[in-house]
């Protein structure tokens, strides 16, 4: 079996690959629904995602290629700090199998977007070789498109925020004594300790909201379809810096600020 064919089927397995029938896309990766023909991610990015990304474009493209040499992380200058005041290169924080379902952190925003351009593309072939029965070398250029990953407008990232935890989720909090983020009546996910982190959680670290989305609030901030501008707190902020719609302009990279992507169904 072929490097190609084996990453697809990695892919296929890392992204919860859907149910495809009669060219119709039930889900769309690793999404949840939102509205109408929106799904969101349940999870914000993950350092395991972003690196099928890094290796795809190696296979595919070469390390020399520019489209590999714009993706990569700046591994060798920057660190995480632990909890314990001791501090890890990037490099480990991104690769090593101990974070996998971490955060991607220190990424622009145009990796962001070569991204959401990538995973629209793997995905649609997929969809395609399920339907037709084929290996991806076979897969034509030009294909129909049958879902399109994007960044989250402001208006889309709220909305999915803004979801009310479910009554068994309020009483796991409320067992723990843990902080709800309270707005308008509504309980949102997300919740802080009243003190800030030195770095991001695991990416299912807190309860999900009603949708099944997990850290809307709080890990890293979110980037948004507006370059320079992110969402939702990180594990810097204190409960008293939180609203509903905390719009930043954030300096990327940073330690602080990853992504997750919305899906159109087309």
């Amino acid at each position: 079996m072929n490097k190609q064919l084996l990453l697809i089927l990695a892919l296929f397995s890392s992204f919860a690959f859907a149910s495809f029938k009669a060219s119709k896309v039930i889900t769309p990766p690793g999404t949840v629904h939102l509205e109408n023909n929106l799904y969101i991610d349940e999870t914000e990015i993950s350092n395991f995602a972003y690196q099928e990304f890094l290796y795809y474009l190696k296979t595919n493209l070469g390390e020399s290629s520019p489209e590999y040499n714009a993706a990569q992380l700046p591994l060798d200058t920057k660190v995480i700090y632990m909890s314990d005041g001791e501090s890890i290169p990037l490099k480990t924080y991104a690769e090593h199998p101990a974070f996998r379902h971490y955060p991607v952190v220190y990424v622009t925003w145009e990796q962001a977007l070569a991204y959401c351009n990538w995973r629209t593309r793997v995905v649609n072939e997929m969809f395609y070789m399920e339907e037709h029965k084929v290996i991806r070398k076979d897969v034509p250029d030009n294909i129909q498109q049958f879902v399109k990953y994007r960044l989250p407008t402001e208006a889309e990232w709220n909305k999915a925020a803004a979801m009310a935890l479910d009554v068994k989720a309020k009483k796991r909090l409320d067992k723990h004594n843990e902080t709800n983020i309270i707005k308008d009546g509504k309980v949102y996910n997300g919740y802080f300790s009243e003190s800030s982190s030195t770095y991001p959680e695991y990416n299912y670290g807190t309860t999900p909201n009603e949708k099944g989305l997990y850290h809307m609030y709080g890990n890293v901030s979110e980037m948004l379809d507006e370059k320079g501008t992110s969402i939702g707190g990180n594990f810097t902020s204190s409960i008293n810096h939180l609203s509903l719609s905390p719009v930043t302009s954030n300096k990327v990279p940073s330690k602080v600020v990853g992504f997750r992507c919305v899906a159109e169904v087309l």
